[in-house]
């Protein structure tokens, strides 16, 4: 499924495809988000780790350049603190574990970035996830990232919230736990 999006009036054509039907190398070294890090985890481990189903790497190509990609994996979140956003059922008052979607990479090409390329991405990840919870009911209480600075007001906007609400106000971390609740994204999803 191709993911359409209209920026700045014009109708822009995607199409999502995971890293391991990737075979030109030299696609994956063109792109350049701007954080080196992220650039040598597409380059050098998101084909391997894909093809081991350890983490999922889609790409987003348009006219044959990656725009953006994304990672994501099973996980479990781990609430230490009873005064974060995620509550355990009350028949599990002592819970502290949920069942979760972590989105380990997220990036942008900085030729595509402040242009909407993210925030379709995002919400094409997050339509994509509500709807596999619909069809298999996976039963994912959450789904969560670690943010680094420079993209934490972009999550923000896109619906998450701090794990620990007191890292809202911490200008000297250089990243935080942001999540989503099933219920939040529901009605994120619906809007």
């Amino acid at each position: 499924m191709n993911l359409m999006l209209l920026l700045m009036g014009k109708n822009i054509n995607l199409m999502p495809i995971r890293i391991s039907m990737i075979d030109d190398i030299n696609l994956l070294n063109s792109f350049d988000c701007g954080d080196p890090r992220l650039n040598e985890f597409l380059v050098y481990e998101a084909m391997n780790l894909d093809i081991e189903n350890c983490i999922s790497t889609t790409l987003l190509i348009k006219n044959n350049v990656i725009v953006g990609f994304f990672s994501t994996s099973s996980s479990l979140l781990l609430v230490e603190h009873s005064s974060c956003y995620v509550k355990p059922p009350a028949s599990r008052e002592t819970m502290r574990e949920f069942s979760a979607v972590k989105i380990q990479y997220f990036a942008i090409d900085k030729k595509y970035q402040s242009l909407g390329f993210g925030r379709s991405m995002m919400s094409y990840l997050l339509h994509k996830l509500l709807e596999l919870d619909r069809v298999f009911n996976l039963g994912c209480k959450v789904i969560y990232l670690e943010a680094l600075t420079n993209a934490m007001d972009f999550y923000e906007i896109m619906g998450f919230e701090y794990l620990q609400p007191w890292d809202a106000d911490n200008s000297s971390l250089s990243s935080a736990l942001m999540l989503i609740t099933h219920d939040e994204l529901f009605h994120y999803v619906e809007k």
